[in-house]
């Protein structure tokens, strides 16, 4: 099974619930991954590691966001382009524009060690991506999705 099938190069993704859930599942780890580290103390997780997680849980719950409003989304780890697309559509994002910063963890901060100067709060990044993604999550129980054996 695939996460997401692309149809046509990397715009096009196949938006049934299956793969959308599938994504929401892989937020949800993430998320669980955070609070294991910050249960675990700044002495066993670097920031890097932190803000990978935060990231990637950010990023899955904009894509599953998209998705869950029928809107393709590109193979990126841009927080921006994903906000920028879901603004776009009218969709209320003004809480999460600050949250762009992390995108550079999706790169820089898995190959590098103590280069990002981002400074931030472990139990209020916790609370924003729960936040995001309890959002997302209501959204993905109340979509109406179309019989897949029609």
């Amino acid at each position: 099974m695939y996460l997401v099938r692309p149809r046509e190069k990397a715009w096009n993704f196949m938006l049934d619930r299956e793969s959308v859930r599938q994504l929401l599942m892989a937020a949800e780890s993430d998320y669980r991954a955070l609070n294991g580290m910050l249960a675990g103390g700044d002495e066993y997780f670097t920031d890097e590691a932190f803000g990978l997680f935060v990231q990637q849980a950010l990023e899955k719950c904009l894509k599953v966001w998209l998705a869950l409003n029928s809107i393709s989304y590109p193979y990126t780890h841009s927080l921006r382009l994903l906000l920028k697309m879901l603004a776009e559509t009218g969709m209320d994002v003004e809480p999460y524009w600050d949250l762009v910063d992390y995108s550079v963890f999706a790169v820089n901060g898995r190959y590098t060690h103590g280069v990002i100067d981002l400074e931030f709060d472990r139990e209020e990044c916790l609370e924003r991506v729960g936040r995001l993604y309890a959002r997302v999550n209501q959204l993905f129980e109340i979509k109406e999705w179309p019989d897949p054996s029609v």
